[in-house]
């Protein structure tokens, strides 16, 4: 994930992707794996904007977790996916071998087949 402005060539964080998705509605779709922004990147929208571009860029079912206990990053992807979604999205929360905490689940497509505008 990379910045804009002065900053456009210099690396802000990761995002790998993956097909491996938990719940069984996603199923076929991605799975945000994980997502780190560099601190000094922090609050100034570097995350929310590579996130939009990341469900730009893979069109379809999208999983997006949080550890139960990361209360922080659980509000700031509810905001982030409640925005890029217009609200069309749903969280599961579980508690299992698989994972432990709130899972969004959303399509970045419209019914157009088309991914959000963001």
């Amino acid at each position: 994930m990379g910045t804009a402005g002065p900053d456009a060539h210099r690396l802000a964080g990761f995002a790998p992707v993956s097909a491996r998705t938990l719940l069984p509605k996603s199923a076929g779709g991605h799975d945000l794996a994980e997502f780190f922004v560099l601190r000094a990147y922090r609050r100034r929208g570097v995350g929310a904007t590579a996130a939009r571009q990341l469900f730009d860029r893979f069109p379809g079912r999208w999983e997006v977790r949080e550890l139960a206990e990361n209360a922080p990053a659980i509000a700031s992807w509810r905001r982030v996916i409640d925005g890029y979604t217009g609200g069309d999205w749903r969280e599961h929360v579980l508690d299992d071998n698989r994972w432990c905490g709130p899972v969004q689940v959303f399509d970045s497509r419209r019914g157009d087949g088309a991914p959000p505008s963001t």
